[in-house]
């Protein structure tokens, strides 16, 4: 019987073939004869990697479980590029593309039902509905990204279990029409649909290392930036045909999404797949075979530390690391400030191409495409760097801060955009020009969101997924803050003032993001957490 190939076993599909037709322990195409039993039965093993266990009452021995050198393909980093490709596309394509489309279709299509179904309520209490749903975005992955990590849960099932969640409470938002109800759903479909998005960056470090890694985090942030521009394009159609049917589309986009993460999505952590090596080996070790024990190096050290601070490694460390590490904590507050201002472009767009330029529902929508180009540009800017970088100049990769050289001048042009949208946002001028202001100012972001999203598991790879739930909680709470403020800010400032208290505050970055550049391996060798962080430079 031929075997299933390494990334596909690994899936939920191939789990169950694999219990149900009993296909062989090994990859390979070897014969089910030997398999894992050959390789770790207390014969079959090579001597160095079968230790004497001391201090025990009856001395035992532990063969230790461990990947067959660098080039074991059944680690997730030697799968085939195509197994690499559709974990890849489900985690960074499929999920982040209409989940963030969703998040900002409803920005416009519950403010819209709202109004047409004469709920009385205010533009505030309507904005409040998105900001729940952000709130609960970031809330999400402090729990399930945290569990990710943990070998015996691994990644899949905080992604797969609180989706099929997800999925359910999108039908039942289909049949609401109460507002509380609806609000309260909300914050829980945000919840819910957070760790598919929230883990993606360390499910994709699991599955390439330097400099593969960075392309494909720039496709990841390429889907996080492009999703919510698409979701006004959407949504601007399905408003005019019945309120409920943007709740119907949260349904239609996730569905398939759920297909295909039961069918496709391949369990990444390497912690978790050599778990389940050890789970198979010792079914092979026979009940007279002797004193013998089989271990994993790094979920024995978990062991220990689970008996004793098993909640606060998994849940307290990263958002301590996040709050008391300069570097890390600096990464958080710049990444929160300017996603807000992301953000608050769903509020100051209608202001300016409705109500200056007298858009369209359907005009007006389109000019959301302007960061579905930015992002283009960005990543085209973003990937001639790494190209150039890695292929002509290797050794300047090598330290922490070095990858945030693209982000220098893109923090530059980050208030210049700013300032190019508020100065000419004007009935007497085309509103192409702001539009190029949301291109400068979008495009820049990209840059400056890849270096950091590249620069956390860097330096911390053993908490990445947590300390990406941590920067996300931040982001999340500061863009809903934002929401319910920038209406506020715009009533009383006006859209050019308003805009240009942004991007004033937004030149604070410059000097902090240099200081970072330049004295960020300063500060790590302060921080009192280096040695849960990575050995790099």
């Amino acid at each position: 019987m031929t075997s299933l190939s390494p990334w596909m076993r690994e899936t939920p599909l191939g789990q169950c073939l694999c219990f149900l037709l009993r296909y062989p322990s090994r990859y390979d195409g070897e014969d089910s004869s030997g398999g894992d039993c050959e390789d770790h039965s207390p014969g079959g093993k090579p001597e160095a990697a079968i230790a004497p266990v001391k201090n025990l009452p009856h001395p035992r021995h532990e063969i230790i479980i461990s990947w067959d050198g660098p080039d074991d393909p059944r680690h997730p980093r030697n799968w085939s590029s195509g197994g690499k490709g559709i974990a890849i596309f489900i985690i960074s394509y499929v999920l982040l593309w209409f989940l963030r489309s969703i998040m900002a279709l409803l920005t416009m299509a519950i403010n819209q039902a709202i109004f047409l179904r004469g709920l009385l309520i205010s533009q505030e209490t309507a904005s409040l509905v998105m900001s729940l749903y952000v709130i609960g975005y970031g809330t999400g992955p402090l729990l399930f990204s945290p569990l990710s990590e943990v070998p015996q849960i691994g990644r899949n099932p905080p992604y797969i279990l609180s989706f099929v969640i997800f999925v359910i409470i999108s039908v039942i938002l289909g049949f609401v029409d109460n507002f509380p109800a609806m609000a309260v759903l909300r914050f829980f479909q945000g919840v819910f649909g957070s760790p598919c998005l929230a883990t993606a960056g360390a499910s994709i470090h699991d599955l390439y290392s330097e400099p593969m890694a960075s392309y494909a985090v720039a496709i990841w942030v390429f889907c996080l930036f492009s999703g919510p521009a698409l979701g006004p394009v959407f949504s601007s159609h399905a408003v005019l045909e019945h309120w409920r049917w943007p709740f119907w589309q949260i349904f239609c986009m996730s569905g398939p999404c759920l297909i295909l993460m039961l069918c496709l999505l391949p369990e990444t952590s390497s912690d978790t797949l050599l778990l389940r090596r050890a789970r198979r080996a010792r079914r092979c070790i026979p009940k007279d075979g002797g004193n013998w024990s089989i271990a994993v190096p790094h979920v024995r050290q978990q062991q220990q530390i689970e008996d004793r601070h098993l909640l606060s490694d998994a849940l307290v460390k990263p958002l301590e690391i996040t709050v008391k590490d300069p570097a890390v904590a600096f990464t958080c507050m710049y990444a929160s400030f300017t996603y807000a201002i992301y953000y608050s472009f769903f509020e100051v767009f209608p202001l300016v191409y409705r109500g200056v330029y007298q858009m369209s529902l359907f005009n007006f929508s389109l000019s959301f495409l302007a960061i579905v180009v930015a992002a283009t540009l960005g990543i085209l800017v973003y990937l001639i760097y790494l190209s150039h970088t890695f292929h002509k100049h290797p050794g300047d990769y090598k330290s922490h801060e070095s990858v945030f050289t693209p982000a220098l001048p893109a923090a530059f042009f980050l208030p210049i955009g700013l300032f190019v949208f508020a100065c000419t946002a004007r009935v007497d001028i085309h509103w192409m020009v702001p539009t190029c202001g949301i291109v400068i100012y979008s495009g820049s972001l990209f840059i400056v969101y890849q270096t950091i999203l590249v620069y956390i598991p860097r330096s911390y790879p053993r908490y990445a997924a947590s300390l990406f739930a941590a920067n996300d909680f931040a982001r999340s709470l500061t863009a809903a803050a934002f929401i319910m403020a920038t209406p506020y800010m715009y009533a009383h400032l006006g859209i050019r003032n308003g805009v240009i208290l942004l991007a004033s505050i937004s030149v604070l970055g410059i000097p902090l993001m240099m200081v970072l550049y330049w004295y960020g391996k300063t500060m790590r060798g302060r921080s009192k957490f280096t040695d849960t962080a990575s050995n790099l430079p």
